[in-house]
């Protein structure tokens, strides 16, 4: 348990640089930890919209900003109890929530990877794009193995 505790904070002060980067954090990992429950509740359109239009933490740029969420979303998902979470859906819909767009259109994408046989079982998965080019998107998306399911939403 003291190992556990001990793994936990040195991972948090090693990626927590700020005072506002030590609460995105915590909003980061209360996000986590509620969006099963907000998804189970909400239909999807209405789900995007929340998180599309809530406030983000402002960025000095679209790339330091990406590099602050996505490095405060690795340690919050290697935390024990939300490293279970850590799945390509969750760490598209954080960083589409939490990302300052900065006039850049940021969209989230979800799609379902081609089988090569019918007794395979499907396999999701989620990405976002940036101003129509791929982001953090597997490469099978870039094989064009994944076909995407529309869904249009956007920040």
């Amino acid at each position: 348990m003291m190992r556990a505790l001990f793994r936990c904070a040195k991972t948090i002060a090693g990626v927590v640089h700020s005072p506002a980067d030590a609460l995105l954090f915590v909003q980061i990992c209360a996000f986590i930890v509620r969006l099963p429950a907000i998804v189970r509740r909400t239909d999807v359109p209405t789900f995007f919209e929340r998180i599309g239009t809530a406030p983000r933490p402002k960025a000095r740029s679209f790339e330091a900003g990406y590099r602050r969420v996505a490095r405060l979303r690795e340690a919050a998902l290697s935390m024990p109890r939300l490293w279970r979470r850590d799945t390509c859906y969750l760490r598209a819909v954080t960083l589409y929530r939490f990302l300052d767009s900065r006039g850049h259109r940021v969209r989230v994408h979800f799609g379902v990877e081609q089988s090569s046989s019918p007794e395979q079982r499907l396999r999701g998965h989620a990405w976002i794009s940036v101003d129509d080019a791929l982001f953090e998107a597997p490469d099978a998306v870039r094989l064009r193995r994944i076909h995407e399911v529309p869904l249009h939403v956007a920040i």
